[in-house]
């Protein structure tokens, strides 16, 4: 069998640098030669697409107005592609690496135009490199984001997945666990691409019977039980000291003032496992953690009895980094 030829490496480059009008020309002059030249129809489509918005993108004016517009376009192509078959990765690679570069650019270009540091567009800036795989700048974009945002539970959920995506795979754990202590509901999952995240969901998928509303609620709770959340951070004496505030205040919900409210067990729970953690690791006082073990048989016996088979097995304590 005879191999079908492909689109010529520098036809690739051309898209890359935005030469729309030139890889239009050359892909026609292929196609009028050979129509069945891999990539070629999807490619003339594709460009063609482009060509037309390129025109309109500079109606406005450059900045954050420019970003917003190319990636509403992105996704209108995306539709496109769908719709009109268009699969070619190379060629698919190749825009999504040219329009997301230009929506960076704008948006660095907004955030120099700011007088103090606009933390959404940086935000947006750093989702933008973890879109193309710049994993290193992503990070950087977001640990500066965090500077002013600290308990930022979808900054810090991004800020995981790049640090995951860059192989560093304890920071990540960590810093997911600290993502959904805070609030779980800020959370996307579907910008979270993380095996570790998907391997819990895929068991509460299995096990419990929630909508995704609560599913993300309990996500932290069976990451520790599953042995996933192993890596812990030491907490400072503020946080212990709102961690044990937040479990009064649910405490008191759940049982004084006796509200209905599928969230409150596992956010306590959750906070159990962090005080139990502080107590076994940082301040080794075995009262406390006999009295946070207890509190958490009396919320709930399956997952008490899960979580002391768990730390019965000394590969499963965790450790503090």
């Amino acid at each position: 069998k005879k191999q079908k030829k492909e689109i010529p490496f520098f036809v690739l480059t051309y898209i890359q640098k935005g030469n729309l009008q030139q890889t239009l020309e050359i892909m026609e002059e292929i196609f009028n030669k050979n129509p069945d030249f891999t990539g070629v129809t999807e490619t003339i489509k594709s460009i063609k697409f482009w060509q037309n918005r390129w025109v309109k993108l500079h109606q406005f004016p450059q900045g954050d107005e420019r970003a917003n517009y190319l990636f509403n376009e992105w996704n209108n192509y995306k539709k496109f592609s769908d719709k009109s078959n268009i699969k070619y990765k190379k060629i698919l690679i190749s825009l999504k690496n040219f329009i997301f570069k230009n929506i960076i650019k704008n948006l660095i270009f907004a955030y120099q135009q700011s007088d103090v540091p606009n933390i959404d567009l940086l935000l947006k800036i750093g989702e933008i490199f973890l879109n193309i795989e710049e994993y290193q700048k992503a990070i950087e974009s977001f640990e500066y984001a965090r500077m002013f945002k600290k308990r930022d539970s979808y900054l810090l959920s991004l800020l995981a997945a790049a640090y995951f995506q860059s192989g560093n795979l304890d920071k990540s754990k960590v810093l997911f666990r600290e993502a959904f202590l805070y609030d779980p509901q800020k959370i996307d999952i579907s910008k979270v691409n993380v095996g570790f995240i998907d391997q819990i969901i895929e068991y509460l998928n299995k096990e419990k019977n929630l909508s995704s509303q609560f599913q993300i609620e309990w996500i932290p709770v069976y990451g520790v039980l599953l042995n996933i959340f192993n890596i812990k951070r030491e907490i400072d004496s503020d946080e212990l000291g709102r961690l044990n505030q937040e479990v009064q205040e649910l405490e008191n919900k759940l049982y004084i003032k006796k509200i209905y409210d599928a969230s409150v067990e596992p956010k306590i729970i959750n906070r159990y496992f962090w005080l139990i953690d502080y107590y076994t690791l940082q301040n080794n006082n075995k009262d406390y953690i006999k009295i946070y073990l207890n509190k958490l048989k009396d919320i709930n016996k399956t997952i008490y009895k899960k979580y002391l088979n768990l730390t019965e097995t000394k590969n499963n304590e965790g450790r503090l980094i």
